[in-house]
């Protein structure tokens, strides 16, 4: 839940409308495909010479990024 003092502010008026407030797990790289990409990417595609530089780094990833 989001702890913020605008948030919590907020929460009796959206409780007021009957809206609900849904609850993430906490930081869940497997449930992220955005990490999924990037773990496949770094342990198999991308090779060491990319993170060299970052002229190295663009190349190969959007090599990846396309696979």
């Amino acid at each position: 839940m989001h702890h913020s003092e605008e948030f919590g502010e907020n929460f009796p008026g959206w409780r007021k409308r009957k809206s609900y407030i849904r609850y993430l797990p906490p930081y869940s790289p497997e449930l992220n495909p955005t990490e999924i990409v990037w773990k496949f990417a770094k342990q198999y595609r991308l090779p060491i010479s990319a993170y060299l530089s970052c002229e190295n780094f663009v190349s190969p990833v959007e090599y990846v990024l396309k696979i």
